[in-house]
């Protein structure tokens, strides 16, 4: 498992596609370690798309530090992918506080 701040959770959404239904969720973390590129500093905000609904209930608190768990699996152009399948809430982040005098 891996560690990340998620920042942001946007509204499901459900819909049809070439006659299949989906799920989507989108979420918006940072990740544990800072960039590497040499032009840049700070941490990238990784934009993801859940396929499922489930994780949804795991994700109780925004901004937290949460236990990511991923599983690679093969998309339909033969590339290699990493699914997130299990959250666990670690620690709320208090945003707010940060910014009080």
């Amino acid at each position: 498992m891996s560690k990340i701040l998620i920042t942001w959770v946007g509204k499901p959404y459900e819909g049809e596609f070439n006659g299949k239904e989906f799920q989507s969720l989108k979420i918006t973390y940072l990740p544990k370690n800072a960039t590497r590129r040499a032009e840049e500093r700070g941490y990238n905000p990784v934009l993801r798309k859940l396929r499922s609904f489930d994780l949804l209930e795991k994700i109780t608190v925004v901004p937290g530090v949460y236990d990511m768990e991923t599983e690679m699996y093969v998309n339909s152009k033969n590339q290699e992918e990493h699914e997130i399948v299990d959250l666990e809430l670690i620690k709320p982040i208090d945003f707010v506080s940060i910014f009080e005098d």
